[in-house]
């Protein structure tokens, strides 16, 4: 059977946070989203998806804002909004609060 496009290879950028024991009140916000338990000699953590990381969310929304480019390995992001961004939040994005998507 020919698989259309099997020979091409599939990337994806999932971005990870990770929290360490002493922001206990982080740490415990991420236990949801965490993908794995991570030790850095007597340090302990977590590493979970970025995305239920408040600050995250926030410099996501605040480079949208900023019309930003990133590069991210040999891939470059880029961050842009429309005319809508200024009357939703404007430059005051780390006062907005974020609201998880249902799953």
């Amino acid at each position: 059977m020919d698989i259309p496009g099997a020979e091409e290879a599939a990337r994806y950028f999932v971005p990870l946070t990770l929290a360490w024991e002493q922001e206990e009140e982080r740490m415990r916000a991420l236990q949801p989203a965490m993908v794995a338990r991570v030790r850095q000699q007597a340090n302990v953590g977590v590493l979970a998806d970025a995305f239920a990381d408040e600050a995250f969310c926030h410099t996501l929304v605040e480079w949208m804002g900023q019309s930003r480019t990133v590069r991210a390995g040999s891939a470059t992001l880029r961050f842009t909004s429309t005319a809508a961004f200024a009357e939703l939040g404007g430059t005051e994005v780390r006062s907005l609060p974020l609201q998880q998507p249902k799953r």
